[in-house]
């Protein structure tokens, strides 16, 4: 079974959903090299501004671009309330460029119920990452 994940790029004026069908999940070392969400962002960077110049929109584009080698598995998601799209994702990322860094903070979703306001209720667990201080990770139980 694949993990899936939602990946949030956000900046002052805009945030951009993209739906990543596999290895969603934040890390994996294998024998092989490295594979996980932080490591998808990480090769995003390859084709997208140089920080600390960040657009939510243009890293997600970069951030497509070098996962999009053949129909399905990335996409888009051009609604704003990215749980309605994907509500089985396991790991959901938003990433932000914070003091000229990269931001990532990293929620591992244990559910979704909605409340009587109809809006989300997340049980989560979440972890920030920064390029500056990797391979630090903090959990925190929510």
């Amino acid at each position: 079974m694949s993990t899936r994940a939602i990946y949030t790029f956000c900046d002052s004026r805009t945030e951009v959903h993209v739906y990543k069908h596999h290895d969603g999940y934040p890390y994996c070392k294998f024998d092989g090299g490295e594979a996980g969400g932080l490591v998808w962002i990480n090769d995003a960077k390859k084709s997208a501004w140089h920080l600390p110049r960040f657009e939510a929109d243009e890293f997600a584009a970069s951030f497509v671009a070098a996962h999009k080698s053949v129909g399905g598995g990335v996409r888009l998601i051009g609604d704003q309330k990215p749980w309605e799209y994907a509500s089985d994702c396991a790991y959901w990322y938003k990433v932000a460029c914070v003091d000229g860094d990269l931001h990532v903070t990293v929620l591992s979703l244990c559910g979704l119920e909605m409340n009587r306001a109809n809006s989300p209720l997340w049980r989560v667990r979440w972890m920030n990452y920064s390029q500056r201080n990797a391979p630090e990770r903090r959990w925190r139980d929510a």
